[in-house]
């Protein structure tokens, strides 16, 4: 496990820092600086008064995931950038986006939205949670990413309602 915060320069230097997930301490390596790549399939879905309507749904990728050793992380893919910090116990791996790029996401969302409906389209953040696991042997990974928010429509009071963001992914360390 690697502590970013209280953890010694020997113990940082000996740790793996991978993509979306650390590997286990039984498969330590150097992959400072390497990236993961991940694919995957990404829904997004709106609920209002009971009714379930997907918005999106399709495979999208290459994404690329980097950890540093100073525990920040970013992810990159086709239009999209994101920031945050990391954390790792044993096999499990937690992103904290930073507010900014969940921002990022929603107003994005929000576009598409707009665009569709004609209709002014607000989306406040309610939470996200991006964790993962790696896999048997320590060279792939997966987990998810999702995003939750309140959907309304402003111009309508009677319009409002849920919306959730599902990235669930697989990925791989680049040889």
């Amino acid at each position: 496990m690697i502590d970013q915060k209280n953890g010694s320069a020997a113990a940082l230097a000996a740790a793996v820092l991978a993509g979306s997930l650390g590997l286990a301490p039984a498969a330590v390596a150097e992959v400072s600086g390497s990236q993961w790549q991940t694919t995957g399939s990404l829904a997004v879905a709106a609920r209002f008064r009971g009714q379930t309507v997907s918005l999106a749904q399709r495979d999208v990728g290459p994404w690329r995931f980097g950890f540093a050793m100073d525990g920040t992380v970013a992810v990159s893919g086709p239009s999209l950038a994101l920031q945050g910090t990391w954390t790792q116990n044993r096999r499990r791996v937690r992103i904290e986006l930073s507010q900014a790029s969940v921002s990022s996401i929603l107003q994005g969302i929000r576009n598409d939205l707009a665009a569709q409906s004609g209709l002014r389209v607000d989306l406040e953040p309610k939470s996200a949670s991006f964790t993962g696991t790696e896999k048997a042997g320590g060279m792939g990974l997966a987990g998810t990413l999702m995003i939750q928010a309140r959907l309304r429509y402003p111009d309508y009071s009677d319009k409002s309602g849920a919306l959730t963001l599902r990235y669930r992914y697989t990925g791989t360390l680049p040889m």
